[in-house]
């Protein structure tokens, strides 16, 4: 690995820069310039997430963190190459180039909403790598521009919907920041949650239950409602079970309210 002084991995960078409009020269600019700075051994200071399972390179982190940085400026000002490059380097092999792609859409989360969810879509799907779900998660929780939009909502709604259980997780996620960024149709939010809580599989409850808090600051009120209504609707042992679970996290009036609805 070359020594990562500062001035000489800007200098290289700022060459990558000029190949920004250059998609596949881009790509393949970026593909070298990390294998320049690539290491055969991890060390705890070097970026890569224990938790992929895909082919990565370890990068010293202030490599990747000042390149993300300043590909993001130019993201910016050319978005429509920035969307082409996201594009080619998600279909990359390697862990770093499809980090790098999402944090580019990351930067076009304001003025290219559709684009970026519709990549968002394109991209997740079953059986995509834990770690890169969880980065694209951990980038849009805080975008009003993504969490606020309709295409968004319908996004979470058929994760929600899948009969992949990994999909349901990540919409249950994902769910419980766009509430808490504003989203407050709660009657659609609970009808997408009823089929759910219907069969709350043990491996999803914990993001079930994260999302209930996340309604009960909304409204305590609507949510205990919905929790006595589905518990009448569904007399099961295991929606029961779960509905008093969820008991603790209300006021002691609602745990009333709620206890005297399910009997």
């Amino acid at each position: 690995m070359l020594p990562a002084q500062l001035t000489r991995l800007r200098s290289q960078i700022n060459i990558l820069k000029t190949k920004f409009s250059e998609s596949k020269e881009f790509e393949l600019s970026i593909l070298s310039f990390l294998k320049l700075y690539a290491l055969e051994k991890r060390n705890e200071k070097f970026w890569v997430p224990e938790e992929t399972t895909l082919p990565h390179m370890h990068i010293p982190d202030s490599v990747m963190l000042e390149l993300i940085m300043q590909i993001g400026i130019v993201a910016k000002i050319k978005p429509k190459a920035a969307l082409r490059n996201a594009d080619l380097l998600w279909a990359s092999e390697f862990y770093e180039m499809k980090y790098i792609a999402i944090s580019m859409l990351a930067n076009l989360a304001e003025t290219h909403p559709h684009q970026v969810i519709e990549r968002i879509h394109h991209w997740i799907q079953s059986g995509v790598d834990n770690q890169l779900m969880n980065d694209i998660m951990k980038e849009f929780e805080h975008k009003s521009h993504i969490l606020l939009n309709r295409e968004w909502i319908g996004l979470l709604a058929s994760w929600l919907d899948s009969a992949d259980e990994e999909l349901v997780r990540l919409g249950l996620r994902a769910m419980r920041p766009t509430i808490e960024m504003g989203y407050d149709n709660l009657p659609y939010i609970f009808s997408i949650l009823s089929s759910i809580i219907r069969q709350p599989n043990f491996s999803i409850q914990k993001y079930l239950i994260e999302l209930i808090k996340a309604l009960i600051n909304k409204s305590e009120a609507e949510t205990a409602s919905f929790l006595i209504a589905t518990g009448k609707l569904n007399p099961e042992i295991d929606v029961n079970v779960f509905i008093r679970k969820c008991l603790p996290l209300f006021d002691p009036f609602f745990q009333g309210e709620i206890l005297a609805g399910l009997q």
